[in-house]
């Protein structure tokens, strides 16, 4: 196992990798300070310097996992670390932040567990909501004490991102249905921009998804695909949430 670890340690492409932690951290904290800096009782305090570097540990699990097709043993380390920074929150007593914390490091975990049958559409899923649902919340909470549900709502476009997006990596196995499932997404995230108040950067949004859904269509077997549809979620998430 520690040979194992210590081998695919000095694998990891780290020009990759650096630049992937950036694209998530933009994805998981733009949402949610954009809704902070709208509310008067916003306040940012040391804690968020926990999180950040919780996120880190996840985005850097994320990209072990979703660039190596789950093989990378060397996630177990930063699913630790993941772990023991969301216990952070103890310090003020926020056990819920802390449990909505503990969602995605235990997803990461189990979805390597091949009896689970995971790395699928529903596995695809699972990951979409927390990825959506968890850090973002646990920000906002953080930044203005409260959370509404009209917060909650306005993560649905983050989802949507990350299931189309993500979709080539959890069915990489089936690129047929990849297809498809990232058409069906794709048209539900379109829908539900034209309901939103239609704007010049939701426009480039919609044109980006078009082009995105194209990409997925005609060069299934892309390389580095995680990084490269990640990029594009974030120029998605910046025009969708201007």
């Amino acid at each position: 196992m520690l040979k194992t670890i210590a081998s695919q340690w000095r694998s990891i492409n780290w020009r990759q990798l650096i630049p992937s932690l950036v694209i998530q951290s933009v994805i998981w904290w733009y949402v949610p300070f954009q809704y902070a800096v709208q509310i008067s009782t916003a306040t940012f305090e040391y804690n968020l310097a926990f999180i950040f570097l919780y996120e880190l540990a996840v985005a850097a699990t994320s990209f072990l996992l979703f660039s190596t097709n789950f093989t990378s043993r060397f996630s177990l380390l930063t699913i630790i670390a993941s772990g023991f920074l969301a216990f952070s929150g103890v310090i003020h007593g926020k056990f819920v932040i802390i449990l909505l914390l503990l969602l995605l490091p235990v997803f990461l975990f189990t979805v390597q567990l091949r009896p689970l049958q995971l790395q699928n559409e529903f596995g695809l899923f699972i990951y979409s909501l927390l990825a959506a649902l968890t850090l973002p919340s646990a920000l906002a909470f953080l930044s203005v004490h409260f959370l509404s549900w009209s917060f909650v709502m306005t993560l649905i476009p983050l989802m949507l991102s990350y299931l189309l997006f993500l979709t080539p990596i959890f069915l990489a196995r089936e690129p047929q249905k990849a297809v498809i499932v990232a058409l069906i997404v794709g048209v539900i995230l379109i829908v539900t921009l034209l309901f939103r108040h239609l704007s010049l950067p939701a426009i480039i949004a919609i044109i980006l998804i078009v082009c995105a859904w194209l990409v997925m269509n005609n060069f299934p077997k892309m390389s580095q695909p995680y990084l490269k549809y990640s990029f594009v979620q974030m120029l998605v998430v910046l025009l969708i949430y201007w």
